[in-house]
């Protein structure tokens, strides 16, 4: 269909940007070196990041490779990967007031202003404030997870909420830190990671000679999407 069309046009453009990237570089490690932080994921391999699957709502990587290394047992791969400049993390490691109080906002409910009644079971009745909104957590109250996160625990800034809390706000993805081994970055949007293998077949291929010895046109490989880049929109393509 048009939505899966565009969505492999978009690809190629990607791709395409970023070989012309790589030209720039005299050796795949520099061109590797420079889109981003390298970080590393033990476990089984990952050859594409679209494969990468985590139950924790967020896939979680570290800038210690030792340290990844220790995850997923004695058949354990350590991934080296790349999460890119443009992605947007939150700092919840020593995380600023701005932050706390976006995150407060959406995950604390409020208070209404009304008041509801609940009875005793001495048959007399307490008035409790009413409240709407926020994120419910079914053991910790969204004061408990605030002042966690103001004290940089990532036990509690790594709570759905939180998580849910980010998304909402725009962010790619968290930065925390739980062991003095290294720091963890748990992202979501995968479009912000690659692995250092597709980096450097990127690198390859744009520095690939051609049989006249110069270097190959961008997007050549498919006549259908250079004829799509006519075009501002799949609609009118």
């Amino acid at each position: 269909g048009v939505k899966k069309e565009e969505t492999k046009f978009q690809e190629l453009s990607n791709e395409d940007a970023l070989i012309e990237e790589a030209r720039k570089y005299k050796s795949a490690e520099e061109f590797v070196k420079a889109q981003g932080t390298p970080v590393y994921h033990g476990g089984t391999e990952i050859k594409e990041v679209g494969n990468m699957r985590s139950k924790w709502g967020a896939f979680y990587m570290t800038d210690n490779p030792t340290y990844a290394k220790s995850y997923g047992g004695n058949k354990s791969v350590l991934n080296k990967m790349v999460i890119t400049k443009k992605a947007k993390l939150a700092d919840l490691i020593k995380p600023s007031d701005d932050l706390i109080k976006q995150i407060d906002e959406i995950i604390s409910p409020k208070a209404t202003g009304e008041t509801i009644k609940i009875k005793k079971p001495d048959g007399s009745f307490v008035e409790v404030p009413k409240t709407k909104g926020g994120l419910s957590n079914p053991v910790h109250s969204s004061a408990d997870i605030i002042q966690g996160i103001k004290d940089g625990k990532a036990y509690y800034a790594e709570m759905p909420e939180v998580k849910e809390a980010l998304k909402k706000l725009g962010y790619d993805g968290m930065i925390t830190q739980e062991s003095k081994f290294g720091v963890n970055y748990g992202v979501w949007n995968k479009k912000v990671i690659t692995t250092k293998s597709q980096l450097t077949d990127i690198w390859n291929k744009a520095n690939k000679k051609t049989a006249k010895g110069g270097l190959p046109a961008l997007g050549k490989t498919d006549d259908l999407f250079q004829e799509a880049r006519k075009y501002k929109t799949a609609e009118e393509f």
